[in-house]
């Protein structure tokens, strides 16, 4: 049976990871450090803040986040998978073979 992260484990021992007030934003008990865990098109993303001082793991927490949700939209496919500056260069060399024929 598969427990939640707060949960008590049966001997007693405290929980690994804590939640906080925050979406979000987790803390590994052992080591103090705090993590970002947020779900970004369907895919779910770990990631360590690298600080144990709750301010600044919130500042790294929404940039974290703001430059995955950026770089994810920018990787959208288009076209066969290609971005659209590849798909540019496809046409204007179709179209110069076109007017050289």
């Amino acid at each position: 049976m598969k427990q939640s992260a707060n949960q008590q484990k049966p001997d007693g021992a405290k929980p690994v990871w804590q939640s906080t007030q925050y979406s979000n934003l987790i803390r590994y008990v052992p080591s103090g450090v705090f993590y970002a865990r947020a779900r970004i098109d369907g895919k779910l993303l770990w990631k360590s803040l690298k600080t144990d001082v709750l301010s600044v793991a919130k500042l790294r927490l929404a940039d974290i986040i703001k430059e995955k949700r950026e770089g994810s939209a920018s990787n959208l496919a288009v076209e066969g998978g290609r971005r659209p500056s590849e798909t540019c260069s496809k046409y204007s060399a179709t179209d110069s073979m076109l007017t050289l024929i």
